[in-house]
């Protein structure tokens, strides 16, 4: 018997290939069930009553990941996404044949997170919520020999500048950004899967550690505009031009938590942006510059 190993390798949205990838997979979500009646221990039936399939990874190719999926998502009816998985030589080297991929082509595919440290790479991570028109169609497009689309090099980012409530966060040691993207999908018949998927609400929130007192002392809050920028980091020590920038025009601001430390640790204090809508444009929108 051949003994056959894969690991992640990179991941495809529409015609665009996406490297720097730090995890990657696919779940069915399969629902079986068994029912015990008449006083008796054991089923006499145990059946598969629903399916939830979903895809998933995470990237440090942010500016390319978003550049294809924006903070609103997209359907994967418009951009199929598809996820490789390198075959690994006895040796440690990846073989050039027998990778495998994984396509799907219905469903929708959002940002759920993104998140840096100080002196940190950035990275962000996908969810994708799948549905099938029937039964009779399988979820993923599964080929055990696949070829590995060609990489392109992966641009780095890090931390720049923060703002909440309209004022500049200094000293930044943690943020995250919840891009507040709650799907759900329906079917009907009884049928194995949705027969449909859709985003039931969008409510992003930017959440940032400094270890600088004091700066928003409302503790009732603030209201104003919210960003982060990412900055391009090179090879060596220095820094690109490049700029990643995640924006909302509207925020409340609040102090999550006003002074914490640990043994003799620097305190740092909590603070995080609830984005919400103006009634016009995006609660939340992305430019690389």
């Amino acid at each position: 018997m051949t003994f056959i190993l894969h690991t992640s390798g990179p991941v495809k949205i529409n015609t665009t290939v996406i490297g720097g990838i730090k995890s990657l997979g696919a779940n069915l979500g399969s629902q079986v069930r068994g029912e015990q009646s008449s006083g008796e221990v054991y089923s006499r039936l145990v059946a598969l009553y629903g399916q939830k399939p979903t895809m998933s990874f995470t990237t440090e190719s942010i500016s390319d990941a978003l550049d294809q999926c924006g903070p609103l998502g997209v359907s994967l009816a418009t951009k199929a996404l598809t996820l490789y998985g390198s075959k690994i030589l006895s040796g440690g080297a990846i073989d050039t044949t027998g990778h495998v991929s994984l396509l799907c082509a219905l469903g929708i595919l959002y940002p759920k997170t993104l998140s840096c440290a100080h002196q940190g790479d950035a990275s962000i991570s996908y969810d994708a919520m799948l549905f099938n028109d029937v039964d009779a169609s399988d979820p993923f497009t599964l080929s055990t020999s696949a070829v590995l689309p060609t990489m392109v090099a992966v641009r780095k980012w890090t931390l720049s500048s923060v703002t909440l409530g309209n004022t500049t966060i200094n000293q930044n040691m943690n943020v995250s950004v919840d891009f507040g993207i709650r799907c759900a999908g329906e079917g009907s018949d009884s049928n194995i899967r949705d027969s449909i998927v859709f985003i039931q609400s969008v409510e992003p929130k930017i959440t940032v550690s400094s270890s600088k007192q004091g700066i928003i002392a409302a503790f009732l809050g603030a209201t104003g505009a919210c960003s982060i920028v990412l900055r391009e980091r090179l090879a060596g020590g220095a820094f690109g031009s490049g700029r990643i920038t995640l924006a909302a025009t509207r925020g409340l601001t609040m102090q999550d938590t006003p002074f914490q430390a640990s043994g003799n640790r620097p305190g740092e204090i909590s603070l995080s942006g609830h984005i919400y809508w103006d009634g016009s444009t995006a609660p939340l929108t992305y430019t690389l510059s």
